[in-house]
This record gives structure tokens, sequence and C-alpha cells, in this order.
């Protein structure tokens, strides 16, 4: 009996130690799995931040190409203008050379005028 007794402590005592290793190792997976949950707490929060960041940056795009579009249609409607300006400008300053060429001519008219009535002994205030 002492045999079996020695025998059975001993297996008890195997038994122990494999039970203390199996502790050990739920222990461990407790502390895993504790750890995991937290970095996918994390991970998710951080995906969740990323999103809303996406969705805002969508957002933002596009009221930003809503905005371009609106001051490439000013733009456009601005350079028409500056045309239409430049047309309108070229076009006076063309009119001015003409009533200048002929204010100048006109002159040149009262000039020989001048000396026609000045050969013929008469005088005109216009003409000093």
């Amino acid at each position: 009996k002492l045999d079996e007794l020695n025998k059975v402590t001993t297996e008890l005592g195997t038994e122990k130690v494999k039970l203390n290793e199996t502790y050990q190792l739920r222990v461990k997976a407790e502390k895993d799995i504790k750890s995991l949950d937290t970095q996918y707490r994390l991970l998710s929060d951080e995906r969740d931040q990323l999103e809303n960041d996406r969705n805002k940056l969508q957002s933002e795009l596009s009221s930003t190409k809503t905005s371009l579009a609106e001051t490439k249609t000013k733009l456009s409607q601005t350079e028409n203008t500056l045309t239409q300006t430049r047309t309108l400008l070229s076009q006076t300053q063309t009119e001015l050379s003409s009533k200048k060429s002929r204010i100048s001519d006109l002159k040149d008219d009262i000039d020989a005028l001048c000396v026609t009535i000045a050969s013929l002994g008469g005088s005109d205030s216009r003409c000093d």
C-alpha cells in the first residue's frame, strides 16, 4: 500500500505541476485577451476617427470644387468684360485719333483762312 501511496503521491505531484502550468497559461491567455481587447478598441476608435476625418475632407473637397467652379465662372465673366472693355478702348482711341486729326486739319484750314484774310487786308479776332 505504501508503494501505491507513493505512486499516487507522485502522480498527484505531476498532475499538480501540470495544473499549475495550465493555470499559468490561462492567466497569460486572459492577459493577452485583455491586451488584444484594448488594442482592438484603440484601433476601432482610430478607424472611426479616420472615417470622420475622411468624411470631413470629402465635404471640404466638394465645397472647394464648388467654390472653384464659381470662381472660374466669375473669372470667365471678368475676362469677357475685359475683352469688351479693351475693344471699346481701342475703338475710342481710334475715334480720338480721328478727332485729333480732324481738329488738326481744321486748325490748318483756320490758319490758311487767316493768311487769306490778312492778305486781303482784313482781320479777325480768331486769327491772333
